[in-house]
């Protein structure tokens, strides 16, 4: 009997010990271990202590809040690096609404296809603005008259765009716009009216108006 109950304290301290070896080593693995090779859910809040570095996209589901800020709803495709602000180093797509409490700066290129300041989605939708200068070439134009000239170096204007034009200095002053517009591309064709006096002086029955340049805006 006293070998049997001997036995029986020496397999249970086999036991204890072996657990123990166990728990240290899964503990030890857990502490070692820097890449897992499959995928992590976890339905509280995930938080890393240290710095985060993503190789791929980063798909929100939600808002992504990065210091406090709700940055997109989509999937960004550069990275996010912020100490307040979100940093865009390339480019980011953003699904639907981008909101900026301060100041957002653009280092090289901003464009947007609908942009809205002010109005609603009937009038105040900007789809892009140009602005720049063109030059018609010289004409005569009979006092009291109106003839239309062509603009055709108004580079970036395109067919349909809402024109608006200011005469430069080089317009004499019996000359006055009346009209503006496009219906071709790089291409805005003016009304000039001739009031056939300038500064009170009759100009005689028609005047050259001269080799002219417009400040031009055009707005899509």
């Amino acid at each position: 009997m006293k070998n049997v109950f001997s036995l029986e304290r020496q397999s249970l301290l086999v036991s204890i010990v072996g657990v123990a070896v166990g728990v240290f080593c899964v503990v030890a693995l857990a502490e070692a271990a820097t890449t897992i090779s499959t995928s992590i859910s976890t339905g509280g809040t995930l938080s890393v202590g240290d710095t985060s570095t993503l190789t791929g996209a980063v798909t929100a589901a939600g808002a992504l809040n990065v210091f406090g800020i709700s940055s997109f709803g989509g999937t960004a495709t550069t990275t996010i690096s912020a100490a307040g602000v979100p940093s865009f180093p390339s480019s980011a797509a953003v699904g639907t609404s981008l909101t900026v409490g301060t100041t957002i700066t653009v280092g090289t290129i901003a464009s947007t296809s609908k942009l809205i300041v002010g109005g609603d989605s009937t009038n105040g939708t900007i789809n892009g603005i140009v602005y720049g200068y063109c030059t018609f070439a010289a004409a005569s134009v009979t006092a009291s008259s109106t003839k239309m000239f062509s603009c055709d170096s108004a580079a970036g204007v395109r067919s349909g765009d809402r024109i608006m034009v200011q005469a430069t200095s080089s317009l004499p002053g019996n000359f006055v716009v009346q009209h503006a517009s496009s219906t071709a591309n790089n291409t805005i064709q003016v009304d000039i009216y001739n009031t056939g006096y300038l500064n009170g002086v009759g100009q005689g029955a028609s005047v050259t108006t001269g080799v002219n340049s417009l400040n031009f805006w055009a707005v899509r």
